[in-house]
């Protein structure tokens, strides 16, 4: 035979009760504003008169019609001038070769001094 035993807790104490929150004074209530007085109206503005009207502008006459012009002749043609002949030009490095100062330089590319008469 199978006993089964069942144990039992004792009982819990019960919890002690949360003491009741002091109750807040209602805040005091805020006096009105005073009304703002109304603005006053604004006095309507005059009346303005209305403009003069304009005179009416006289219509110009429309302008002759000019006569048409006679046609130009055609211009005779210009005769062409002849080719100029080409120069031949030769160019030569005695011409773009620097000269230092006091020598000659022949064209064969020698240097010459000068004495001081200059010959």
């Amino acid at each position: 035979m199978i006993v089964v035993h069942t144990l039992v807790a004792p009982d819990a104490p019960d919890v002690p009760l949360v003491p009741d929150v002091p109750l807040v004074p209602e805040a005091p209530l805020v006096p009105e504003a005073p009304l703002v007085p109304e603005a006053p109206l604004a006095p309507e503005a005059p009346l303005v008169p209305e403009a003069p009207l304009v005179p009416a502008v006289p219509l110009v006459p429309e302008a002759p019609l000019v006569p048409d012009v006679p046609p130009v002749p055609d211009v005779p043609l210009v005769p062409e001038e002849p080719e100029t002949p080409l120069i031949v030009g030769m160019h030569s490095a005695t011409l773009s070769t620097p000269k230092l100062i006091g020598m000659l330089i022949r064209n064969s590319g020698e240097a010459l001094t000068a004495t001081i008469t200059g010959i």
